[in-house]
Formats: structure tokens, sequence, C-alpha cells
């Protein structure tokens, strides 16, 4: 790009029109397919160097590493994570040996006390990445070749040599003290988010909100925020009567520095640079067009690293930036009746909302109805919280004493702020699920798009049919989930693939709804529950309490009219994040509920397995082991004479209990594998249930999961095994009259 930039200048060129060359069609092609070639050499690389790491080869030992900490702590499920670049092992020898790539780091405990740039030293067991595992590839995406676990208090060797990143480190540690000590706790975390992209703190009832609102951008840091930092201290520098070019100079070093603060995020990085063009344009005496910035941006953030295009935050800041100037212009011409400020808003909503719909319908199959009356709303808070935040952190540096009145002021325009997304997100309808697209269905809509958007434009006639199949392609993929959301006509029991854990729906003719679980993945479940138009789940169980089985529940109580939800009574680690969200009953051994058409009969768990599994948690050693498993909720559905059981995670004792206690209520024609088809697995129990189905939730695991042995019960009384890691979702049918089918 330098090379075409002195090509286009030409020695001693005065320095007049554009900045950038307009590229002709085929040095365009050059240009995009040498970024191809650059991007999919470093695959190859990082390939390379993920398979020949000493790291990954030191699957399960404790070693001594160090390293540089390349991301900041994040929580991550009970604890913190962070990731290490140039790691070593075994530092405090003279012959240290250093790895290529980074180091995937969790933490239990408090948060380490390290910053972005610090080189430190730790004891960890390390942990190869899984390939079929979908955490671990977003991990590799990210350079990533080895999982470890820390086993020892961090070591501090030395802070970041690189003065930027030391002053943004210490604006970051002042902006948190400083707004921590005086705002309220949710004020502090929303003004932190807007600021510098810190939403660690940020309560999910709030992110909730911000989602269903269509605000979650702006807790996210987008180019927004950088159009707000640079216009507000230009206007400051240009009230004191700073000379043009000194203000475009500041201009440019604050948008540097502003990236640094908020951790280079790729929305932050696409607006810095179409920023930072724009700037030197003027500082050159040159012109510069929003297009080219923004080709320019997209090429150079995929020179810098091609994994980038698989970040969901890369996509949607492209995608709706690429809405906003392409289609932004014909809708204001067409809405040319209302005042241009208005005109303006409204257009760059729906321009954005409209070209970011097909990806969110790939990643998330959910829309915002309320974003663009959100945004409309939110639009006039969003700078003053912004530039006073900022302008807050920085007199902290100087005295917190100046920085209080500046942060006051921002935390009341934050909690205004959190209103209008508590307002607009809690509304009717604020939400509408979408089915899941494919690659050809974003493909397809995306055509549609354009077509919409010449006719819009005027750019020829023979658009106007594509866009008017365009707009009922588009509309359709919003209706359809209303159209399609009806109950079904006999039993319906959908085990959902979610890896090495439990998730299942029981769906009845009369449109009972009951959840069993719901899997490892926080937002998996839910998304599911809303591709299929629901509002409402009548019973929610929570089998047992660990994780692969019971985080996808938090967004389902927090987000969905729940009638029910019951636990095993054992008071476990992450029962109070459950509770949390929604009061949760427990489920006794015995007690029948009536759901709808459905009658459900909790078999277990017993006092006695109850009060084991409280004993186990006392014990670090035991508390993730067998006593939970087996006070796990065992309950029987029924259903015109018909019945499935499901089983959560008991082992041996449980079931030699539901046999001498339950033998007559165990007979069912489908059942939930316990415990993901582990060997330990009674024969008698399964005799007992003598089932003609057996559906197996199951991933990747080291645990030999689905077991020999239990396959070869499960053959032995004539059952037909369905697993979830070969068919993915597995959905089994039954009618009034017995007749059971089975599918995907």
């Amino acid at each position: 790009m330098m090379a075409a930039w002195l090509r286009h200048r030409r020695l001693g060129e005065p320095l007049e029109g554009e900045l950038l060359p307009r590229l002709g069609r085929f040095t365009a092609l050059l240009l995009l397919t040498g970024t191809l070639a650059v991007g999919f050499a470093d695959l190859g690389i990082r390939a390379a160097v993920q398979r020949d790491s000493p790291l990954a080869a030191l699957d399960g030992r404790v070693v001594s590493v160090g390293g540089i900490v390349a991301s900041d702590p994040q929580p991550s499920g009970r604890g913190w994570s962070y990731t290490l670049s140039h790691p070593t092992i075994d530092p405090k020898q003279g012959a240290a040996r250093p790895a290529a790539g980074r180091l995937y780091i969790r933490a239990y405990g408090r948060a380490p006390q390290i910053q972005l740039g610090d080189r430190i030293e730790l004891e960890v067991k390390l942990a190869s990445l899984d390939e079929d595992d979908p955490y671990d590839g977003r991990l590799a995406r990210r350079g990533v070749v080895a999982k470890a676990r820390e086993l020892s208090e961090v070591r501090r060797v030395t802070p970041t040599s690189n003065r930027i990143l030391r002053a943004a480190n210490a604006f970051r540690d002042r902006m948190l003290r400083t707004a921590g000590a005086a705002l309220k706790p949710d004020q502090a975390a929303l003004l932190l988010g807007l600021t510098i992209g810190d939403e660690s703190r940020i309560s999910e009832q709030v992110q909730d909100d911000f989602e269903a609102a269509g605000l979650s951008h702006l807790t996210a840091v987008s180019g927004a925020n950088v159009a707000m930092v640079v216009g507000g201290l230009g206007l400051l520098l240009a009230a004191i009567r700073l000379p043009r070019k000194a203000v475009v100079i500041a201009g440019l070093i604050a948008i540097a520095f502003f990236a640094v603060i908020t951790r280079w995020e790729p929305s932050v990085l696409r607006a810095s640079v179409m920023a930072s063009v724009g700037l030197a344009a003027f500082l050159f005496g040159r012109t510069s067009t929003p297009a080219h910035a923004f080709l320019l941006a997209f090429l150079m953030l995929l020179a810098f690293d091609p994994m980038v295009l698989w970040s969901v935050g890369f996509q949607l800041s492209f995608a709706a930036t690429a809405g906003i100037l392409w289609l932004r212009p014909p809708l204001v011409h067409r809405l040319g009746a209302l005042p241009k400020p208005l005109a303006e808003a409204v257009a760059i909503g729906v321009a954005a909302q409209a070209a970011v719909f097909p990806l969110i319908a790939l990643h998330f199959g959910r829309i915002s109805v309320a974003a663009i009356p959100a945004n409309l709303a939110a639009f006039a808070l969003v700078a003053p919280v912004t530039v006073l935040g900022l302008a807050g952190g920085a007199a902290g540096l100087v005295s917190p004493q100046l920085a209080w009145p500046l942060l006051k002021v921002s935390g009341f325009l934050a909690s205004a702020l959190q209103w209008v997304g508590k307002t607009f997100g809690r509304s009717e309808g604020a939400e509408v699920a979408v089915p899941r697209f494919g690659i050809a269905q974003m493909a397809i809509a995306y055509l549609a798009l354009a077509a919409i958007w010449l006719l819009l434009a005027r750019r020829t006639r023979w658009a106007r049919w594509p866009a008017l199949g365009g707009a009922v392609l588009l509309l359709a993929s919003g209706l359809a989930p209303a159209l399609g959301s009806g109950t079904p006509a006999g039993l319906s029991i959908t085990f959902f693939d979610v890896g090495e854990g439990d998730a299942a729906l029981v769906e009845s003719p009369a449109g009972a709804r009951i959840l069993i679980d719901g899997g490892r993945e926080p937002e998996l479940i839910p998304a599911e529950l809303r591709r299929r138009g629901f509002e409402r789940v009548d019973l929610v169980v929570a089998s047992h309490l660990h994780a692969d089985h019971v985080i996808g529940l938090q967004a389902v109580l927090r987000r969905f009219d729940v009638a029910l939800a019951v636990h095993p009574g054992v008071r476990a680690p992450l029962l109070p994040t459950l509770t949390a969200e929604r009061p949760m009953e427990v489920a006794s051994s015995g007690e029948a509920v009536q759901v709808g058409d459905l009658t459900v009969e909790f078999l277990g768990p017993t006092a006695d397995l109850r009060e084991a599994a409280a004993v186990s948690l006392s014990d670090p050693a035991t508390s993730e082991g067998s006593a939970l498993n087996n006070a796990s909720v065992v309950l029987r559905v029924n259903w015109a004479g018909e019945c499935v059981l499901f089983t959560g995670d008991v082992e041996d004792e449980a079931q030699q209990e539901l046999v001498g206690s339950s033998a007559g209520r165990l007979d069912c024609t489908v059942m939930k594998a316990p415990h993901h088809g582990s060997g330990r697995l009674v024969e008698e129990f399964v005799n007992a249930v003598d089932p003609e189905w057996v559906a197996v939730s199951v991933g990747t695991n080291s645990y030999g999961h689905p077991s020999a042995k239990a396959l070869r019960l499960f053959e032995g009384v004539g059952a037909e095994v369905l697993r979830t890691d070969r068919l993915g979702d597995v959905v089994i049918t039954m009618d009034s009259e017995g007749r059971v089918n089975a599918g995907r």
C-alpha cells in the first residue's frame, strides 16, 4: 500500500488530490490476491507452530513457565483466564527453552495482579488443545498452542518496557480506581465498558438488556467511541486556538493511545485506521474518501492478522460500517420528508441493522427489533458519557478530586443509558428469533441486500425484481419462527448436541415445555429456544450442579418466563449462580407435578444421596466426583401411556437405590443414558428400564464415553442407541398409539 501511495504521488508532485490512489480493477485484484496469499501463508506457519510446539507435547505435565502477559485477566467460570506470549519452559534455569505461540492460562481465586506486557513466571499443569472442541478451536485461531492451569502464585519479573503500553496500563488502572470510588457499582461498570472496553464488571442482566435493545455495541467499544474521542479532543484544542496541524497531530496520537487503552478491539482498529487516513489526508493537504479508508482498514487488519476474519466483532464492525457507507445515502434521500438530522439518524440505524442482520442470523439466531428506536434514544447520551468519563480518567491521573465531578456527571448519564437499555430491552417483542443461517443463506441475504441497494440508489431498473425478492426473503426470515413455532402432533424430545454435557427439551401436543439441563455453553440453548419462538418454559430442571449441565441454564432462567425451576437440593458451588437468576425449588424423591398434559415424577435423589453429596463437597478432592453425580435429579415424564426417563449423571450407588425403591416406575420407552454412557452402569438398572431407545448425550472426551460396557448393556435389552456426537441433535417423537420415530 505504501508503494502504491509513493507511485501515486510521484517524485516532486505537489500534495494535491487524494491521499490514497484510486486503484484500477487489476491493481485492486492483485492487492487482494497478495493479502490472501499472505494470510494463507500465515495460517500454514501457525499450524506448523502449533503442531511442533514443545508446550503441546507436555500434555499433563507440571512445569515452570515464563512469558509476557498478552491479555488482561478476565473472569472465566469460577476463576480467571489470560494468555502468555513468547512463553519459555523452565525460565529459572540457564537453558530455558523458548516455545512459539501463546499459552492460555486458567487461574482460580482472586485475580492475578498482573498487567498487559508484564513478564511473569509461574508453575502450571499443561494440557494440549482438543481439535474437536469449539472453544479450543477459537483459542487456536488466536495463536494459542496449549492450555494450562495455574498451580502457583504469579511472580512478576519485570513490568512492560513499552512506554505507551505502560502509560495505557496506568490510565486503565487509575480509571478503574477513581470510577470505582466515585460511582455506584452499576454506574462504574457501565462507564468502564463505554470508555475502556472493560465489560467484566457489567452485570449479566444489564448485558442482556443491552443485547435485547441492540445496544451491546456500545459496551464493546466501537468506531463511534473513536469518533467521540477525536471529536471531543478536537473541539477542546480548537477552543484554545491551537493550530490546525497541531490539532490533527494530537488527534492521531489520541487515536493510537485510545486503541492501546481499549486493547485494540477489531472495531476500534477499523475506526482508528479510517480516522487516521482522514486526518493524515488533511495533514498532507490531500483528500480521502471513506470508502477508500474502509477498504484500506480491511486489508491492513487482514494482513496483520488473517485469523481476525473469524472474529465476530470484526465481521459485525465491517458489515455495519459498509451498510452506513453504502446504504445510508439512498435511505436519507428516500426519507427527505423528515428533518435532516432525524433522517440521518434513522438511515444510519436502518442501514447498520440491515447490514449485520445476516451475520446475526448466522451467529446468534435472534435479532433486536428495538435496536433502531433504542439507539435513537441513546444517541444523545453516549457521547457525553464517553467523553466525560475519559476526561475524568485523565483528570484522575492528576488528582482524584479533579476527576470526581466529571465522573459523577458521566455516572448519572450512564444510569440514564442503563434505563434506556432496560426500557427497550424488556419491552414486549424486543427480540425476535430467526432461523440460524448457514453460509449459503447468509450469502443469499447479502445478495438480496445488494439488490435492494441498487434499487434504492436507482443504479438500474433490472434491480427491481431482485430487490423485491430480497425484501421478501428477509421478511420471511424474520417471520419464520412465528409461523413455525406450533406445537408438535405428538410428544417430541430433543437431545441437543452440546458436546460433553446434557441438555434436553420435551414438548407436548398441548404446548407444555420442559427443559432438562442446559449444557456448558452459556448461549447455545437460549439461542435454540429463541429460534423456536419460545418466550415461556413450564419447567426447568437442573439435574445436578456440574458445569456441563447447568451453565446454559443461567440465561434461560434470566430471559425466559419460567413457571417452575427445580434443582437436586445440594449446596454445590454453582447453585448460587442459578438461584440468583430465579428462585428454585428442591426436587424431592416421590413427588410429582403436572405440567400441562405431562405428568413429571421425581424418582431421585433421596435424602441419603443428598447427604453424601453434601459431605463430599466439604472435601475439595471429592467435590466434583461420584457423590454429586449420584445426587442427580432422576425424573420420569409421562404422556398418553408412554414415558421418558431422564437420569442425570447417576452412577452405581444411585442406580442400585433406584432399582430397590422405584423398580416399578423405571420401565420406559426412551431413556437418557446416565452420565454420558459411563461404564459405571448397573445391569439390573438397565434391565429395569428396558428401553427401546437410548439417547447418549456425549462429545469429544478423554473419559471413554460412551463405554463399551454401557453400549453392550443397551444392546443387550434390544435398545437402539442414538449418540449426539455422531448424529448431532437427536429428536425422538411419539404418537398416542405408542409409535416412536427417531431422527436428527
